[in-house]
């Protein structure tokens, strides 16, 4: 890619960044995207576009998929300055794993708690697969043990 087609990726990048985070901020769990029609009264800044934004995020990473906007933000000025350094690129993937770590958590406590809407609006699909093939492997102390280590990691 040259600096051109970089820094066009990269404003593009932020552009999405900042349509999620709004999105994102106008999310209504009441709201969801099936069955919507284009006169729909809904209550997202961004309509029914951010609906369907807001919908797929949280269901893939419930409350943790604030990091998509963050992901993308990041990324996008990685873009934009021309970036050359590896060491930057690897913070957006340590930026990612942070997401998916915590949407793990989140099903780990919704479950230690006994609450299974919990679990499904803090932790999304990822977290809620990962904590129950986890869970179905090595047991709820072997899941214990494994995210306080990656945590101490």
């Amino acid at each position: 890619m040259n600096k051109r087609q970089k820094e066009i990726s990269g404003l593009l990048l932020i552009l999405f960044s900042i349509i999620s985070f709004v999105s994102l901020l106008g999310h209504n769990f009441t709201e969801n995207p099936y069955g919507l029609s284009a006169d729909s009264n809904v209550n997202n800044f961004l309509g029914i576009f951010g609906v369907y934004i807001s919908h797929y995020y949280y269901s893939f990473l419930g409350y943790t998929s604030i990091i998509f906007p963050v992901f993308f933000l990041f990324l996008g000025y990685l873009l934009l300055s021309n970036f050359k350094s590896k060491i930057k690129f690897n913070h957006t993937l340590y930026i990612l794993f942070i997401g998916l770590y915590l949407s793990v958590i989140m099903s780990f406590i919704a479950y230690t708690i006994n609450s299974p809407i919990l679990s499904n609006n803090f932790s999304g699909f990822f977290g809620i697969s990962i904590f129950n093939a986890m869970n179905s492997i090595v047991g709820i102390l072997g899941v214990s043990v494994v995210l306080l280590f990656i945590f101490i990691l």
